[in-house]
């Protein structure tokens, strides 16, 4: 059914009970009937004294280009219906569309109720006009393709992502009184034809609207279909955030942009400061570690980060020092006695300069939530005498279990969560009650040490790493490789020996 005003006759006004209406000229003239309608406004007025308008399945409606159609009661599209708008339908209350997916067509959808106003289903529109005070939900994942015009109200995501086309444009009067809430799973997405720049509308209403707006802009990248670069925002600090900081932090993420470079300024409110302004900086908080960027501008209240190459999380915070982590442990496979270790061997010497053994791994596992990783580094350097230091940024300054994992040796977990809130860290796996389950294993000379024998590093050891390392002794395994438990760069039966005992212990793992 297709509404059209093309010809203009006397004035007058006209109430339609669209249900009936539909019915009757489906029965009459099949689905695709047309009626030709003429109203000095162009307006046709769904009746408003029905709950709700409802677009049966099996009926196609129109709203054709130069044509205006009001809805005063809730707008129903049934599964199997269909509702195409080339011109403008005014919507006063609700809209549902039951389709599993649904293109509304290139015109505009304009929300202008006195109530509040929702959105349901998975739907592509033209435009969007939003002009009511109490603003719109969204209620599924929505495209905008041409222009999201904000006069008057709050757009809300909740858990849905509201999409803009790559020649979607933002009109309107984007304030505090206008602005997309992105502050819960729903982001707020642009689509990217190639480099360019665009600000993306969004702020919080956590008890006072906040107007807190990105702008990317970017200068190289390959942009795929169906690209997008997304924008969410919390208006709380950054959790271990101390001294200088924001109540605030933006979320960036992206998917079919490869390669990309990009400026990003993000707008903040005074009353997000805690402490001294002057002392802020952009800072990329996520993927550890964190990173910091250029100084605050005062005057604008902006934050900026130049030249970024990847996505992840910003907020405002003081320039970071990085605290200094020093911990003492040693490895079975490497253990040469009075606490010194060999140095990790390759096919032909040293696999490593100085006085570097190996390599291993340290994460920072929250004190309240083990499965939760703060931070992690997978290239720490560990001495021959079982040293390992490396520097973590100030904002960790929680308390951790300290997780180490090597190649070839079974993970180990302090005791306890360690605090880091000084500046230096020290922390010892010298004795049986330092380690998580007292799982370290005690060698001749006294000192404990971390058990070796587990190459596949499944956390256990037992036949499985028996077999990996028998395979690489019947190939005449060199190098630096996982089997080599001993580390002298030649699987032989001695790396055998070491998995075997460990396994007739029942060896593991013991985490939180």
């Amino acid at each position: 059914m297709n509404f059209n005003a093309h010809t203009i006759l006397n004035s007058f006004t006209l109430t339609i009970n669209f249900e009936k209406l539909m019915k009757k000229c489906k029965n009459n003239f099949g689905t695709q009937a047309v009626i030709f309608v003429a109203l000095l406004a162009f307006n046709l007025h769904f009746a408003p004294t029905q709950a709700q308008n409802v677009i049966t399945a099996g009926t196609n409606v129109t709203v054709i280009a130069g044509t205006v159609v009001t809805s005063s009661q809730n707008l129903s599209v049934q599964n199997g219906a269909g509702l195409t708008v080339e011109g403008t339908l005014i919507l006063k209350k609700n809209l549902a569309n039951l389709n599993p997916t649904s293109n509304l067509g290139l015109g505009t959808i304009e929300f202008s109720g006195t109530v509040l106003q929702a959105i349901s289903g998975q739907n592509t529109i033209g435009s969007l006009v939003l002009n009511n005070a109490l603003g719109l939900d969204i209620g599924g994942n929505t495209t905008i393709n041409t222009m999201l015009n904000l006069q008057n109200g709050h757009i809300r995501l909740d858990a849905n992502n509201l999409s803009l086309g790559i020649l979607a444009t933002v009109s309107g009067t984007p304030s505090p009184n206008s602005m997309v809430i992105a502050t819960d799973a729903g982001e707020l997405r642009k689509r990217f034809s190639g480099s360019g720049s665009f600000t993306y509308p969004v702020g919080d209403n956590s008890g006072t609207a906040e107007y807190s707006p990105v702008t990317l802009a970017f200068t190289a990248g390959s942009f795929a279909a169906g690209n997008y670069a997304g924008v969410k925002l919390t208006n709380t600090a950054y959790p271990g955030m101390t001294g200088n900081y924001l109540n605030r932090y933006w979320a960036l993420t992206q998917n079919g942009i490869t390669a990309p470079v990009y400026d990003a300024l993000f707008q903040y409110v005074t009353a997000d400061i805690v402490g001294n302004e002057p002392d802020l900086s952009c800072t990329q908080v996520l993927p550890a570690p964190a990173i910091t960027y250029n100084p605050t501008n005062t005057t604008l209240h902006q934050l900026t980060a130049d030249g970024l190459t990847g996505f992840g999380t910003f907020t405002g915070a003081q320039a970071l020092i990085d605290k200094i982590v020093n911990l003492s442990f040693h490895l079975e496979g490497l253990y040469a006695g009075n606490g010194l270790m060999n140095k990790a061997r390759n096919a032909t010497g040293n696999q490593f300069g100085g006085n570097i053994a190996d390599k291993v791994s340290v994460e920072l596992h929250q004190g309240a939530n083990y499965a939760t990783i703060s931070y992690s580094n997978n290239n720490v350097d560990l001495t021959t005498n079982g040293i390992a230091s490396f520097t973590i940024p100030s904002i960790h300054n929680s308390s951790y279990y300290l997780t180490i994992k090597h190649r070839n040796s079974v993970t180990v977990t302090s005791k306890l969560p360690v605090s880091f809130a000084g500046s230096t860290i020290n922390y010892s796996f010298d004795a049986p009650n330092k380690a998580y389950g007292n799982n370290l294993k005690q060698m001749g000379d006294g000192q404990y040490v971390v058990f070796g024998g587990d190459p596949n590093q499944d956390g256990v050891v037992n036949g499985l790493d028996i077999t990996t390392i028998g395979n690489q002794c019947t190939l005449f395994g060199v190098g630096y490789i996982a089997e080599d438990n001993n580390g002298d760069g030649i699987l032989d039966a001695m790396d055998l020996i070491m998995t075997d005992n460990n396994a007739s212990l029942f060896v593991s793992a013991k985490l939180p």
